[in-house]
């Protein structure tokens, strides 16, 4: 599957944003606004699968009671995610996650600020996570006003910062 996308709207959904779940799917998206969306912005999955975001907001996730729900961006199952002067706020759980072997996240020039907890167990409230053998790379980033933890690395998940501000 292939996605390019330019000034892209997709507000009050009662799902994801954008999913790409297809080994090997391309997305390109540029100037895009993601708001208020049932269980988040962005979910790319599958090995081979690459996605660039740029110049892109993901506001106010709205989760209700689902269990897991409300990320900004989440990428597993070895897909390749750059996110280019991208904001997430406001958003629940986590607000970039990369899950599984071989899953890599790049982060230029980005902001992730205001990452709620779960509405169901008042949980997780992060602001970039990298796990179960995930890779993140964060460059120039501003984490701030995140309820646990403003960066989370665990379960054989690996992080290269620069320049990161956390506050």
């Amino acid at each position: 599957a292939q996605l390019e996308a330019s000034t892209l709207w997709i507000e009050a959904n009662g799902g994801v944003g954008v999913i790409a779940f297809d080994d090997g799917s391309q997305a390109r998206i540029t100037s895009a606004l993601i708001r208020d969306n049932a269980v988040g912005g962005f979910f790319f999955h599958g090995d081979g699968t690459e996605a660039t975001l740029r110049d892109v907001l993901i506001d106010d996730s709205d989760p209700g009671d689902e269990t897991r729900a409300g990320r900004g961006i989440e990428a597993s199952g070895g897909a390749r995610v750059t996110a280019v002067s991208v904001v997430v706020d406001g958003v629940e759980e986590v607000g970039i996650v990369g899950l599984l072997p071989d899953t890599t996240l790049v982060l230029e020039d980005s902001v992730v600020r205001g990452v709620r907890p779960r509405p169901t167990d008042q949980a997780a409230g992060r602001g970039i996570q990298a796990q179960e053998g995930a890779r993140l790379e964060a460059m120039r980033t501003l984490v701030e006003d995140t309820r646990e933890t403003a960066v989370m690395i665990t379960s054989n998940g690996a992080a290269q910062l620069t320049d990161v501000t956390i506050s």
